[in-house]
């Protein structure tokens, strides 16, 4: 996982992640490769976050896909 913070409000996140549940075959994998930004409201104590998110699985039972997430994250 890396972040990059563009300035006071706008960060820049960017992970990886893998995962084989069953380590006797090697068709039974999963890889993520996340794109996110975060924007910090500090007048608020609170950040918005979105993220793309890009689930590759090596077993061909489980298609692909593609999902767009987004958080509201408030302190108080």
């Amino acid at each position: 996982m890396a972040t990059y913070s563009f300035n006071r409000d706008w960060q820049g996140v960017v992970r990886y992640e893998g995962w084989t549940p069953d380590k006797s075959t090697s068709t039974n994998s999963e890889r993520d490769l996340t794109l996110g930004i975060n924007y910090f409201m500090e007048a608020y104590n609170a950040k918005l976050q979105l993220n793309y998110i890009r689930r590759d699985y090596t077993s061909s039972s489980n298609p692909n896909e593609n999902i767009v997430m987004s958080a509201v994250q408030i302190a108080f």
